[in-house]
């Protein structure tokens, strides 16, 4: 009896259909989200997480120059915010930086991926920040508050996965739009606000088939949201 038991677990071992049948799901273990994510007390871009990503060809004249995109998303609301780059050193990614906290709010901690250029960024921002204090033509608070830059570890890309996805979508709408066209510097940006309107349309809760729900939430309600709190 024991000989013919020991038999039959060493076949069910070693035998692969078996293994088919008989196998047990793995339960996925999930890792605590961080506040950020889960966190949209604060308004829009608060928190938020960027990369770079191109190349694109640009036309001017009879010149074809080089342009990149920089990605900025809220980690709460996934509202996304594109720029345009003249060249991927810390002068053109500043520029950026600038140009999107004078349209979307100053952040209060930045993410991103550890590139060359973000961790030179990193090392002139404080630099930066305190000459902008220094100039009374420059009234803006935005400059004068310090962000809490946060760099993920090298080769670990999958704790990029909230910007990493948001630029999937956004490189699929542009290739919908641009295809294969070599554009100018001024449809370049035109097409960025294009695509950034539609990134911002995409539901963040599941679409109901109802026609009396409510509608899905989008990023673009948080940004409209907080725009009417601005001007009351």
């Amino acid at each position: 009896m024991l000989l013919t038991s020991w038999l039959l677990d060493k076949i069910t071992q070693t035998c692969v259909v078996c293994h088919w049948n008989n196998w047990n799901p793995v339960q996925q273990q999930q890792a605590i989200l961080p506040v950020s994510c889960v966190t949209p007390s604060g308004p829009p871009f608060t928190c938020t997480g960027t990369d770079c990503f191109g190349l694109f060809n640009v036309r001017q004249g009879r010149k074809h120059l080089k342009r990149w995109s920089c990605l900025f998303t809220c980690l709460a609301t996934r509202a996304v915010h594109l720029a345009v780059l003249s060249l991927l050193d810390s002068a053109a990614f500043l520029n950026a930086l600038i140009r999107f906290s004078a349209c979307c709010g100053t952040p209060q901690r930045i993410r991103s991926d550890n590139v060359t250029n973000m961790v030179d960024m990193d090392k002139k921002l404080p630099t930066a920040a305190a000459s902008w204090a220094k100039d009374e033509s420059i009234k803006s608070d935005f400059l004068r508050r310090s962000i809490d830059w946060v760099f993920n570890p090298p080769a670990v890309s999958h704790m990029g996965s909230v910007w990493e996805r948001q630029i999937r979508t956004v490189q699929k709408v542009l290739q919908a739009i641009i295809g294969s066209q070599v554009l100018d510097g001024e449809r370049l940006h035109t097409v960025f606000c294009e695509v950034e309107s539609i990134a911002n349309e995409c539901p963040v809760t599941p679409i109901s088939d109802d026609v009396g729900d409510l509608e899905a939430l989008t990023p673009t309600h948080s940004l409209r949201l907080e725009t009417r709190h601005d001007l009351l």
